[in-house]
């Protein structure tokens, strides 16, 4: 692979080393799992590991959980980030739009508030709900749609769902963030995203997995696709420690 592709280390012990040191740049990154193995620890590592010791600010952006619930799981591992707050490093912010296009300038806001680098949107069912509840697309679709006075109108067959979430992520990747998209997947599919079409739209993949062993199970990491570069595909043991993941052998 190019090996001038300027990266972004996530600063996960263990990691960085199966993607060549980092996430390209820039890119959109799903981080699917089944509930409990880990997304959002994931993620908020990675947003602390940048802002607190890789000079990058990040955006946490919930769709979901409440920002106090984040903060305090953060702290289980030793991360502050009301700390980070203060030092303008960090923003972490619940949204509870129901249009995905004001969804999206209100991130751009964020993002250049901080002048972050990094961004987490958690989580794509979040996105996909808006867009679902409120039969709305972005301000604009290329004019497949009739404009209305909030959004475009959308019709809730496939094809119309396909060009949506390609549009999201479209959208994304135009902020100059390199983001993460946790994504929840049902227990025994081997789809890579609950719409089955997200996995072919963004950049990257990474799975995270509980495998049932013994009474506390095993939990693992595989990078299933990552753009312009050499991936290592195996399964990696995900350990979590006081201090954070770790990524086995």
């Amino acid at each position: 692979m190019d090996a001038e592709v300027p990266r972004v280390a996530t600063g996960i012990p263990g990691f960085d080393k199966l993607i060549e040191g980092g996430f390209p740049k820039n890119f959109v990154i799903l981080l699917a799992g089944t509930p409990g193995t880990g997304k959002s620890i994931f993620s908020l590592e990675y947003i602390y590991n940048g802002a607190a010791s890789l000079n990058e600010n990040g955006v946490y952006i919930t769709l979901e959980q409440k920002v106090e619930n984040l903060k305090k799981q953060a702290l289980q591992f030793g991360w502050d980030f009301d700390e980070l707050e203060k030092k303008e490093k960090v923003v972490i912010e619940k949204m509870d739009e129901f249009d995905v296009g004001i969804t999206i300038k209100k991130i751009k806001k964020s993002i250049e508030k901080i002048n972050a680098k990094r961004l987490v949107v958690d989580s794509l069912s979040g996105i996909l709900a808006q867009v679902s509840m409120h039969r709305e697309l972005f301000s604009q679709v290329r004019g497949m749609y009739p404009a209305t006075g909030t959004g475009l109108q959308m019709t809730h067959d496939k094809e119309s769902m396909r060009k949506v979430i390609w549009d999201i992520f479209m959208r994304l990747s135009d902020l100059n963030c390199t983001t993460l998209i946790p994504s929840e997947i049902p227990v025994g599919t081997e789809q890579l995203s609950s719409d089955g079409v997200s996995e072919f739209a963004c950049d990257g993949v990474i799975l995270l997995k509980k495998l049932a062993m013994g009474r506390e199970g095993i939990r693992t990491v595989s990078v299933e696709k990552m753009r312009s570069t050499r991936i290592d595909e195996a399964k990696h043991d995900l350990q979590f420690t006081e201090k954070g993941i770790i990524v086995g052998e």
